[in-house]
């Protein structure tokens, strides 16, 4: 499981809106809000889709830290 670290978290905050997690990654937007807001952690694959919706160069590594 994956959990977005916390400059993650506030860069996504301060520069997009859930609305355009959900329509780049197709998750719900419910569940977007919990991972954002640290509430819920995430497969590996929604940490990939969430990673290259932000940014399509970078690693998943970037923006989440692997919990085991």
């Amino acid at each position: 499981m994956y959990q977005l670290k916390e400059e993650a978290r506030k860069l996504i905050k301060e520069k997009y809106r859930i609305s355009y997690l959900t329509e780049k990654t197709g998750v719900t937007r419910q569940y977007i809000s919990m991972i954002v807001n640290k509430k819920q952690t995430c497969s590996k694959t929604i940490a990939y889709y969430i990673t290259k919706a932000i940014d399509s160069e970078s690693e998943i590594k970037d923006y989440f830290i692997r919990l085991k």
